[in-house]
């Protein structure tokens, strides 16, 4: 038989804790590869090679697993020594290169004439940092207000009691700090719309004498009552790229609305109480129904609204408004149900020109089962035949002929074909998808001529 011959091999960095090995030195080999755990492995390793050599000192003899134990954390302990000797360079030439491109901004702003505030720059990397009140998060990418803005918003709150009277200069306060807070609480200017309305209905405006007071009554205070939830001030939006959206036009007209989305078009008409609704409405009712109708399409993403109409616009950014209680209860409305629903929504004003089609699907309903032949095809078929003189299944966009019948008005010859005697002429028939084929039957009775 031939020899084999035995290879000796360096010992690896264990990932996970050794049999004659304690937990402490185990937990260190899960994190080799850093410099900072490999100056952990290195400490640690040496500590265990003392207290074997002591063992050895003290016992007078040495046995064969201790003494592989002593090699074993020998081994290792150099080879962290080793790691630690290669992770220290780089490292210390990154922070250089850091303090290097540090200096480099901080000497930027001077030339550009602006100051820094030392007390409230953070000028060292962190992951998690407050900055203007709010505690910025990169490790759960979360934005959220401060303790101390939270505890300063929940005191200002406290002094606003039942029966109380309180000056208009208080309340420009509370309003401060709702708008300032609102940038990073999830529909905070929604929440906050309620407040300014219940201030207005009471005589206030910017510009009043800020010594007058108003007493708190229990719709005031329901206005506020989310205000005084700790919960509700610590919500924040999620931090990161805008890279999962969709866009979708919409329209709306006095008698209906419609919306393309992808080259998708819907479409649909006002009826009941909506007819006697302002346009403005029933723009902000066409954007609802649009979100309605793609939900399946438009979940989970970042919706962005075209429309041409500038005051839905101003209020679905701004989250509501003070001028029209009507469209300030739709947006709220559209906005509560959307917020579980897309990533976000927002709107931008698009001009008329611009958004033809779903003009067209507002102002015209679109039968399905309607078709026409190309004009060009029709023309060659009037030159090698004979031109027809009635249109028998036919509407106002439809009809080849200048006399026709149709299902809806302006129809020349009369509404619905079925229920009139057929003109002893030459005739097309070109019925819809969806005719009945009792048609057939009877115009080949009747000697028609159908192309």
């Amino acid at each position: 038989m031939p020899q084999v011959e035995e290879t000796l091999k360096k010992p690896a960095l264990p990932t996970k804790p050794c049999r004659l090995t304690s937990s402490l030195v185990g937990k260190a080999f899960q994190e080799a590869g850093q410099a900072g755990a490999a100056l952990h492995i290195m400490g640690v390793l040496q500590a265990y090679q003392a207290d074997l050599l002591k063992d050895l000192n003290t016992g007078g003899s040495i046995s064969e697993e201790v003494f592989l134990e002593l090699c074993r954390a020998t081994d290792l302990s150099l080879r962290a020594t080793k790691q630690t000797a290669r992770s220290e360079p780089p490292l210390a030439q990154y922070q250089e290169l850091m303090l290097r491109h540090r200096d480099v901004v901080l000497a930027h702003l001077r030339s550009l004439g602006l100051r820094l505030n030392a007390k409230k720059s953070v000028l060292s990397p962190a992951q998690r940092t407050t900055y203007l009140g709010v505690v910025w998060d990169s490790i759960t990418m979360q934005a959220q207000l401060s303790p101390a803005w939270v505890e300063s918003i929940l005191n200002t709150l406290k002094n606003i009691k039942l029966g109380q009277k309180v000056t208009l200069h208080y309340f420009q306060r509370v309003l401060g700090l709702m708008a300032a807070a609102s940038m990073v609480i999830p529909l905070g200017l929604l929440h906050m719309r309620q407040f300014q309305l219940w201030l207005r209905a009471r005589g206030y405006y910017p510009r009043a004498n800020p010594q007058r007071q108003i007493r708190v009554t229990r719709q005031g205070l329901r206005t506020l009552s989310i205000r005084f939830r700790p919960w509700f001030l610590t919500l924040g939006p999620t931090l990161g790229p805008c890279c999962r959206r969709k866009m979708l036009m919409t329209d709306a007209s006095l008698m209906g609305w419609g919306v393309v989305l992808n080259g998708r078009p819907a479409q649909g008409i006002w009826r009941g109480h909506l007819l006697d609704w302002h346009i403005n409405c029933l723009e902000m009712m066409a954007v609802f129904r649009a979100l309605k109708y793609f939900l399946q399409q438009l979940g989970g993403y970042h919706v962005l609204v075209r429309v041409d109409n500038t005051a839905v616009v101003s209020y679905i950014n701004r989250q509501g408004g003070l001028w029209s209680r009507r469209l300030n209860r739709l947006v709220q409305q559209i906005l509560l149900w959307a917020q579980d629903k897309f990533l976000s929504l927002r709107a931008i004003y698009i001009p008329g020109h611009m958004n033809m089609g779903a003009d067209f699907l507002s102002r015209q309903a679109v039968t399905h089962g309607e078709w026409k032949l190309h004009p060009e095809v029709v023309s060659h078929i009037w030159e090698r035949f004979y031109e027809a003189e009635v249109d028998l299944f036919a509407s106002q966009e439809t009809a080849q002929c200048p006399l026709y019948f149709s299902l809806t008005p302006p129809a020349p010859l009369g509404l619905d074909t079925m229920a009139h005697m057929w003109p002893d002429c030459v005739c097309t028939l070109f019925p819809r998808l969806r005719c009945s084929r009792e048609s057939w039957p009877r115009s080949i009775n009747r000697g028609l001529a159908s192309y």
